[in-house]
């Protein structure tokens, strides 16, 4: 019976996600972003730069840092961008709603090892104005 090598690299990523779990979850901005990305039902767990930016109190450089770095996981993706000038902004980040379960996997972890709920939505609702 032939191997189906799409299940496998999945499965092999997967594997590596769950190896890499502390180093995911532990950082309190990548954390907070899974966090605040879970809650956004109404918007299909999706939010703009500048939103997550301005709710966590940090530049949208560390954001998009940190965005970029869940990504490379496939945890989260870009949802849409626009043209700005010559380049193309990552606007919009979600989700990766095709590995739901996985991304349940890594809030479960979140919240039962590395930060409370309670923690979480001080994270999440810093609200600073100045960057």
């Amino acid at each position: 019976m032939p191997v189906n090598l799409e299940v496998l690299n999945s499965s092999l990523e997967e594997r590596k996600i769950r190896a890499e779990m502390s180093f995911i979850c532990n950082n309190p901005v990548r954390a907070a972003i899974v966090y605040l990305l879970m809650k956004m039902k109404n918007s299909d767990h999706c939010s703009n730069v500048e939103q997550m930016s301005h709710k966590l109190g940090k530049n949208h450089s560390i954001i998009l840092h940190h965005l970029e770095k869940l990504a490379e996981y496939g945890l989260v993706e870009i949802v849409r961008s626009v043209k700005y000038g010559d380049k193309v902004k990552r606007k919009i980040w979600g989700l990766n709603l095709t590995r739901i379960e996985l991304i349940r996997e890594v809030y479960t972890y979140i919240t039962k090892f590395c930060f409370t709920v309670s923690q979480l939505e001080k994270l999440i609702n810093v609200n600073k104005t100045s960057r």
